[in-house]
């Protein structure tokens, strides 16, 4: 819903407030006259217009949540704004307070950051003369607190995303010195990790553990992230790769060639595998 100007000056101002959020050590002068805090979330529509004390007070004490978190869901609120980086502790504010347009909105932005990840991840592994260190420790890091507490909490659909990560990126990370030595720290993640790659093996993807160096897409030919080294061992990529090129496929044809579909042919006419 479209939410205007003037309404987030209110917010930022606090005039004219009818309600009071307290969380901690930090507060929030909120509107009810205003349709907005009611109309998008159920819980303060039912605390603030049902027969809870809060309907008659107009205050609200929050104690188990993070302020930082609380302070980015009530600005959500009131300006439509994009999802903060703390992903899974906004989907669980967003979920008490049943914000389902936020809950939505979260998800989506996680699975949008996971899958550019993924590509990035591919066109590292392709970049990089040392396949064995080819990833930033703080992407990895970052990765590995999500998925920590994704199982720790039980959280399925973020598990998914998170196990979309390795899957969009052909398995290239697991190469990695730092992937390998963090990975083993969430058994369960382990377990649900190889059992991935055993579905995509028995369908015939395949993950080469070294970097790609003459296979293009059985669909345009495009010879994306196909790279030449000097005698320096420095990387040139070739100039024929696509913008926004990335393998959708990788396979093993019948005569145990690497072949790939590009993102650009996935979708198109069928590719010949055999070539």
């Amino acid at each position: 819903m479209a939410v205007s100007i003037n309404t987030k000056g209110l917010l930022e101002s606090g005039r004219f407030a009818d309600v009071t959020v307290k969380c901690n050590s930090r507060e929030w002068k909120l509107y009810k006259v205003i349709p907005v805090l009611c109309s998008r979330s159920e819980w303060f529509n039912k605390a603030l217009c049902g027969g809870f004390v809060e309907a008659r007070t107009g205050e609200i004490e929050l104690h188990d949540e993070d302020p930082s978190h609380l302070d980015w869901v009530i600005t959500w609120i009131y300006t439509n704004g994009k999802p903060h980086s703390a992903c899974l502790d906004l989907h669980a504010i967003a979920d008490f307070l049943i914000l389902d347009d936020l809950q939505v909105l979260v998800k989506d932005h996680l699975k949008d950051r996971m899958f550019a990840k993924a590509i990035g991840a591919q066109r590292a592994f392709a970049q990089c003369v040392d396949s064995e260190n080819h990833l930033s420790e703080g992407d990895i890091k970052v990765y590995f607190e999500g998925v920590r507490i994704a199982y720790e909490r039980n959280i399925e659909w973020a598990k998914d995303i998170f196990l979309d990560f390795p899957r969009s990126a052909h398995w290239w990370m697991i190469t990695d010195k730092s992937f390998h030595t963090m990975r083993t720290a969430i058994p369960d993640y382990v377990y649900n990790l190889i059992t991935e790659m055993v579905e995509a093996l028995e369908q015939g993807n395949c993950w080469p553990s070294h970097v790609i160096t003459s296979c293009c897409c059985t669909g345009c030919n495009a010879g994306g992230f196909r790279n030449t080294l000097d005698g320096n061992g420095t990387v040139f990529e070739n100039s024929d790769e696509p913008d926004g090129f990335y393998w959708s496929e990788l396979m093993k044809n019948s005569r145990g060639i690497v072949v790939g579909v590009c993102n650009a042919c996935k979708d198109g006419p069928e590719s010949d595998m055999d070539l």
